[in-house]
């Protein structure tokens, strides 16, 4: 299961040193499996800061990476991921899809006022079950205006998910220019997760949309030009993972 993974992708990010500047608000502490056999269960803690949503979306912020870190591990357990997005002042709603595919994904949505926008946070869960891994290997591509192709697997769940999001936008009354986004996942949760960072960029401003995923596969074939306007965009890559 690609969850043995996230120990290792949590251990490099947690290896960047905190700015001198950051300002501390809260730490969450967290668990997750550390990747060996014996899959013992290894602690962490993360610093989080309303100030990371104040920055620019488009510079690398490593403390929201080591945050956002720390959120992909801790959403394969709807416990885990519940006490983290409070702790860090968040709502939580824990939610799924699936379909005759096996294009399913579990995932939590929060929300939380920072000063005249309310920031939505997206953390989306890797690989969890076998069904999901006939989704992951649905290698076809789905094209899209002549200028990429994007893995079908992924792509159909992350229509799904995006749906929800909709709707949790909606529900909440929240519209474009009050909102933002926190988007991060791990694994199959990382390759979704690019995929909707893209379209949130699309649709509300790079400058209103942060993300940060961990170990995603390759998701699409796209032109140099496109791939260069998604600067909000920062992935997290072991180079020896297959």
């Amino acid at each position: 299961m690609l969850k043995k993974f996230v120990a290792l992708f949590v251990s490099l990010v947690l290896a960047l040193a905190f700015p001198a500047t950051a300002l501390a608000n809260t730490t969450v502490s967290f668990s997750y499996p550390d990747g060996a056999f014996d899959d013992e269960e290894m602690n962490a803690s993360v610093v989080y800061s309303d100030a990371f949503f104040k920055n620019k979306a488009t510079k690398r912020n490593d403390s929201l990476a080591l945050l956002s870190a720390g959120a992909a591990s801790a959403v394969y357990d709807k416990d885990d991921i519940k006490a983290f997005l409070q702790k860090c002042g968040f709502t939580n709603k824990r939610d799924s899809v699936t379909d005759e595919n096996s294009d399913n994904l579990s995932f939590n949505f929060g929300k939380k006022k920072i000063g005249k926008k309310t920031v939505v946070a997206v953390i989306l869960q890797g690989t969890s079950t076998k069904q999901e891994w006939k989704s992951n290997l649905n290698l076809g591509f789905d094209d899209n205006m002549q200028t990429e192709s994007i893995h079908k697997g992924f792509n159909a769940t992350e229509k799904a998910v995006h749906k929800k999001l909709d709707t949790f936008l909606k529900t909440n009354k929240l519209k474009k220019g009050s909102v933002m986004f926190w988007v991060t996942g791990h694994s199959r949760g990382a390759a979704v997760g690019n995929i909707m960072a893209k379209r949130l960029s699309d649709k509300y401003g790079n400058s209103n949309v942060y993300a940060y995923t961990f170990a995603s596969p390759k998701i699409a074939k796209v032109s140099a030009k496109s791939a260069r306007k998604y600067t909000n965009i920062f992935n997290y890559v072991n180079p020896d993972d297959i």
